[in-house]
């Protein structure tokens, strides 16, 4: 069976191929609204993935700031575990200076009486050994002996009141010296802790730049790639259409003369019945003559 372009006029065959080339505009058109809509959704794409980038940065920034400041974060929580830890050794402190200074009043306490003890069981000693003297001499040894009892009384008073001193100025200077520790201590937390918070927030913003750079570079990618691939298409959906148009031509070409050498055919196939048919009537008007 014949193709069905052998049917078909030149007109027809014309009309065919500008409805061919008109289908191939229009799926060009068709493949640059595609691609222009591909870049279009990879732009906003991007832009929605920076914005929730940045976003996400200042929420991470603010979750950190939060932790390591205000009333609940880490450096207020080590501030107060830093006064609590001054409290309570500042309280041990004083304990142990109250507990040091009783034990100390007790053991010279104990001393004095064991002094004092001594000092009567000495003059009760001498007494009765001086037993038979004169009342003068026993009066007289009565009077130093007591007074000797006294001064030895005096001065162990006067020393358990000199180490008692000496103990509370000790325990007020080393309390103060651990509240300057301390207070000190407190101080290089605080600047270390603020000190850590900028480092902190300076990498996130770092990190934050630095993904919105990646994103946009890779956007940039992308976005190129699909122009790359849309304009190839394009050309060779151009090449096809130009191809399958020249081969229509050629085709219609090819149809146009085998039509015209049929014609010629025809004409010379009359010509020669009618060449024919004339020299039969010639020849036929001799007989009758």
């Amino acid at each position: 069976m014949p193709p069905i372009f052998d049917h078909m006029s030149v007109g027809q065959m014309q009309a065919l191929i500008a409805t061919q080339q008109r289908a191939a505009e229009e799926a060009v058109r068709n493949t640059r609204r595609d691609g222009d809509a591909s870049v279009a959704a990879i732009e906003a794409a991007g832009a929605q993935r920076i914005a929730e980038v940045e976003g996400l940065g200042e929420v991470e920034a603010d979750c950190i700031r939060e932790m390591y400041g205000g009333t609940g974060g880490i450096e207020m929580k080590r501030l107060q575990g830093a006064d609590a830890e001054n409290e309570a050794r500042l309280a041990e402190i004083d304990g142990l200076g109250s507990v040091e200074a009783d034990c100390i009043r007790e053991v010279f306490s104990a001393q004095k009486k064991i002094k004092i003890q001594a000092a009567k069981d000495e003059a009760e000693n001498r007494l009765a050994e001086i037993e038979g003297m004169g009342e003068v001499e026993v009066d007289c040894l009565r009077e130093m002996f007591d007074a000797e009892k006294k001064i030895k009384a005096r001065s162990a008073e006067d020393v358990a009141k000199l180490r008692l001193k000496d103990v509370k100025g000790t325990g007020e200077h080393e309390r103060a010296c651990i509240t300057e520790t301390y207070e000190a201590e407190r101080k290089v937390k605080t600047e270390e802790h603020k000190a850590l918070l900028k480092e902190i927030k300076q990498t996130k913003e770092h990190e934050r730049k630095c993904i919105t750079k990646m994103f946009v570079a890779e956007e940039t990618e992308r976005v190129d790639a699909v122009r790359a691939e849309h304009q190839l298409r394009m050309e060779l959906m151009r090449e096809e259409a130009r191809l399958k148009m020249d081969l229509l031509r050629e085709e219609s070409t090819a149809r146009r003369g085998a039509v015209r050498d049929n014609v010629e055919a025809t004409v010379g196939r009359a010509s020669s019945e009618v060449s024919m048919e004339s020299s039969r009537a010639a020849a036929k008007r001799k007989r009758v003559a």
